[in-house]
């Protein structure tokens, strides 16, 4: 049971990093006039600004990001999914939900906005499947394989 709230807890706190992360890299390669795009001059103002905003993001969206991450794990451990395939399509959902929550006030224009939060979803559902749900190899494996 501690690999799976290991695993929610670092997609949770992975989630708004990584968000504000693929703004930035919108806003930087200028692939976006949107208004939650976000721009840097450089890499060291680029990661104060990751650091910023992500922590912000923790602090506002984490409990539901905790929430929606345990439903979804919820739902990983019902239908015993080993492959990584579903947490990263149900981390990708997550993401898109709380892209349309960001961009409700203009859809068609927020088109970047989703694809950030559909990307960083994936990501979060995929340390969520490498921590939680990845079967750890054998010791017998191990020594298999430092002998080859």
């Amino acid at each position: 049971m501690k690999r799976p709230i290991t695993g929610i807890l670092a997609a949770s706190a992975a989630a708004p990093y990584l968000g504000t992360l693929s703004l930035l890299i919108q806003g930087v390669f200028g692939s976006s006039h949107s208004s939650h795009s976000l721009y840097a001059p450089d890499i060291i103002e680029g990661f104060i600004l990751v650091l910023t905003f992500g922590s912000l993001g923790l602090l506002i969206y984490g409990l539901p990001l905790i929430l929606a991450f345990s439903i979804a794990a919820l739902i990983l451990h019902a239908i015993k999914a080993e492959r990584s395939a579903l947490p990263v399509c149900l981390g990708s959902l997550i993401g898109l939900c709380f892209g349309a929550f960001f961009a409700a006030s203009d859809m068609q224009d927020e088109w970047p906005l989703f694809l950030g939060c559909f990307v960083s979803g994936a990501i979060c559902g995929w340390i969520y499947w490498r921590i939680a749900l990845r079967k750890q190899a054998d010791d017998a494996d191990l020594l298999h394989q430092k002998a080859m």
